[in-house]
């Protein structure tokens, strides 16, 4: 079944709890699996499962090679975990699955979507703010995995034509 085209949302604010590192994209994926997996042994369980949802979000990545800040985490509190208030606004969504698994393939799809998601936005006159995060639900753990790949944006601002 084919998956549902990118989507633009409103979102209201939400607080997140998780945990945090400096990462550029050669480190990325790396940094985020490492990050994760602190995460999964430093939150708060239900049952003794990890609670959903969970996120991983790159905040002020760019097109460039910077550092940019890395954040894993989820909607309950934690003792050893810092806070961080995901702004509220519009947000463009799609739903990703790997193409043969996981892994190295995750990477390569994420980032196959992130390029096609950023070429739409601009196509559809809507400008990327630097805020995107993977949203996990249930569905990441079901057969194939699936995860929402989540980008704040905003309406570009068309030249004005003068007289």
């Amino acid at each position: 079944m084919a998956q549902p085209e990118m989507q633009i949302t409103e979102y209201p604010e939400r607080q997140l709890w998780g945990l945090w590192c400096r990462c550029t994209p050669a480190t990325a994926a790396h940094s985020a699996q490492a990050l994760a997996g602190y995460y999964g042994k430093a939150s708060p369980k239900e049952g003794g499962q990890p609670s959903f949802p969970f996120y991983i979000l790159s905040i002020g990545r760019g097109e460039k090679g910077v550092e940019y800040d890395l954040f894993a985490g989820g909607t309950r509190p934690g003792e050893e975990l810092g806070e961080y208030r995901l702004p509220g606004g519009l947000y463009a969504q799609m739903a990703v699955s790997p193409r043969w698994g996981i892994g190295t393939f995750w990477n390569s799809t994420l980032e196959d979507k992130r390029r096609r998601m950023l070429e739409e936005l601009a196509a559809r006159g809507y400008r990327f703010l630097g805020l995107e995060y993977q949203l996990h639900t249930e569905e990441s753990l079901r057969r194939p995995p699936v995860v929402q790949l989540v980008m704040a944006v905003e309406a570009a601002e068309k030249e004005s034509e003068e007289p």
